[in-house]
């Protein structure tokens, strides 16, 4: 076949433009330039989030720092502790009898204070003391307390109190009054000023003055001893938060021997006053709480030397509970 030059120029023409475009480089494709976009996004995304994260860093280290300085600040606000410290102690309340019974000489009638003595009613109930705080651990306490319980009643039974006869229906009056004071070491095994966990011992001195009378003045006993009396003693204070308290404050000893519970006979002796309270640091200086209590104690035996018509046995049993709301003041 046979073409005219025209024709053939033509075709060699169009032959070279399509051996030029396939030889041209093709495009990129969309797809790899989405790739490269999206690395170099996430390479931003994740240069940038390293960046926030040390500005979060720095920022809790700041904010850390800053509640460190703030704690410092509250600590070193509040006055350092100094020893000697001493503080005042006030209560007041009432007091209620459980079981009262006393005899005075054997054979003779045992009267029932609470039934016939006129005791069930409450008393007032008060108590005073002072804490003085050598350092953290040594602590010393002197404690004052009265407690006298006067009656009136008429005597329904023939009764005889330490030899001396009372008729049934005789008025008559009751007088318990048995203060007593207190000395007492503690040994504080927490070393936190606020709080406590103490024990360590105490010496109580009772001034009894026990007395039955008819009114018409014609009858009338009247038994009175002074002595020192060797105690136990425990005490506590635990914080709930900054400023509320409870704490717990127990003396008591039974003592079967002598030499123990103060009497030159072979007296069985006993006391028990336990506390249970609840307080409140109204500022650094005065707090108040609330304390529920139980006191009670007695003796049985015979005494040596009789002071009345009696022959010197005294059997002797006191039950009771109190409630008093109390004060706390630091002197200095």
């Amino acid at each position: 076949m046979k073409f005219s030059r025209p024709l053939l120029a033509l075709t060699l023409w169009l032959g070279s433009g399509l051996m030029a475009v396939s030889a041209a480089p093709a495009p990129e494709p969309q797809s790899a330039i989405e790739t490269e976009v999206t690395k170099e996004t996430k390479e931003i995304e994740e240069t940038e989030t390293e960046e926030l994260e040390l500005m979060s860093e720095d920022h809790c280290e700041m904010h850390t720092e800053d509640i460190e300085i703030e704690t410092t600040q509250r600590i070193e606000k509040k006055a350092p502790v100094t020893y000697p410290r001493l503080f005042a102690n006030a209560e007041l309340g009432f007091l209620g009898v459980m079981a009262h019974t006393i005899q005075f000489s054997r054979d003779n009638s045992v009267i029932d204070y609470v039934a016939e003595g006129g005791q069930d009613n409450l008393f007032n109930l008060a108590k005073l003391s002072l804490d003085l705080e050598l350092d953290p651990h040594h602590k010393v306490v002197f404690m004052y307390q009265p407690l006298t319980l006067d009656s009136r009643a008429v005597i329904e039974r023939d009764v005889t109190i330490d030899n001396i006869p009372f008729a049934s229906g005789t008025p008559m009056t009751f007088r318990y009054d048995f203060p007593f004071f207190r000395g007492s070491y503690l040994y504080d095994f927490n070393p936190d000023p606020r709080e406590e966990l103490a024990a360590g011992i105490s010496l109580q001195l009772r001034d009894a003055v026990i007395e039955f009378a008819s009114l018409n003045g014609e009858q009338f006993v009247s038994n009175r001893n002074v002595g020192p009396v060797p105690i136990l003693k425990f005490r506590s204070r635990h914080y709930f938060n900054e400023t509320f308290w409870w704490g717990s404050e127990v003396d008591g000893f039974y003592a079967p021997i002598s030499v123990l519970n103060g009497s030159t006979t072979d007296v069985i002796g006993a006391i028990l006053d336990a506390n249970l309270r609840a307080g409140w640091d109204i500022n650094d200086q005065h707090s108040a709480f609330v304390n529920l209590r139980y006191l009670g104690g007695g003796a049985v035996g015979t005494s040596n030397n009789p002071k009345n018509l009696g022959d010197g046995f005294n059997d002797n049993w006191l039950h009771t509970i109190g409630l008093t709301l109390g004060v706390r003041t630091a002197l200095f």
